[in-house]
């Protein structure tokens, strides 16, 4: 999602607000993906690798966009990992509400 809005008007682009609150999320000390899902589970669910992610988190083409982008699955931000992720009966998202 880019906002026009948001540079002043000579600019011909806008922000990326996903870009921010992702630097957001880094700048606040916000833990990784996979900490959040092992803590939102109760440790019922270990993500060690990309592989971990599909089909259980998310479809496999989110996992493969993501390895595409950060070198390991511990490196995935917050942010990015809860955008693509889809429901899991054992995810306990009420533990993660107050970060959002």
């Amino acid at each position: 999602m880019t906002l026009p809005f948001s540079w002043p008007p000579s600019l011909p682009y806008g922000g990326d607000l996903s870009a921010t609150d992702i630097q957001r999320g880094r700048d606040h000390g916000l833990a990784p993906y996979v900490h959040i899902v092992r803590f939102c589970t109760g440790g019922n669910v270990v993500i060690e690798s990309f592989d971990d992610l599909a089909p259980g988190l998310m479809p496999q083409k989110n996992a493969q966009l993501l390895q595409e982008y950060y070198a390991t699955v511990e490196d995935v931000d917050l942010w990015a990992g809860c955008r693509w992720n889809t429901t899991s009966p054992d995810l306990k998202w009420e533990r993660l509400l107050p970060v959002f």
